[in-house]
């Protein structure tokens, strides 16, 4: 009998915490990671003033989670076959390095 309470407890506590743990592995995406999965660009004005920027938009992203997997303004226009046309890219064209405002954390990607 007593294995069996300690059984049942043990079977109700765990059932709980499942049911209060799965909520949190389920967040819901924002509404860049909702953008992106749509092959789309964030239209909202504050994360499209972060993202020219090169910065996560910090009121819709808390996590930066807008910039994971995020394709800098170079990446872009080599994917559709041309040049970046931002003017600090140009520059940093001309000077043979990489647009470190675009790119902070890419080590070699030109224009």
């Amino acid at each position: 009998m007593e294995i069996m309470k300690l059984f049942k407890t043990l079977v109700a506590v765990l059932g709980f915490s499942v049911w209060v743990a799965v909520p949190a592995f389920a967040a819901e995406k924002t509404c860049c990671e909702k953008a992106r999965a749509n092959g789309k660009d964030c239209a909202k004005p504050c994360c499209v003033a972060a993202h020219k920027d090169g910065k996560s938009c910090e009121k819709c992203n808390p996590n930066k989670e807008d910039l994971r997997g995020a394709k800098t303004c170079c990446e872009k226009a080599q994917a559709e076959g041309r040049n970046c046309s931002n003017k600090c890219c140009i520059a940093a064209k001309k000077a043979g390095k990489t647009c470190e405002k675009c790119n902070p954390r890419k080590k070699d990607v030109r224009p």
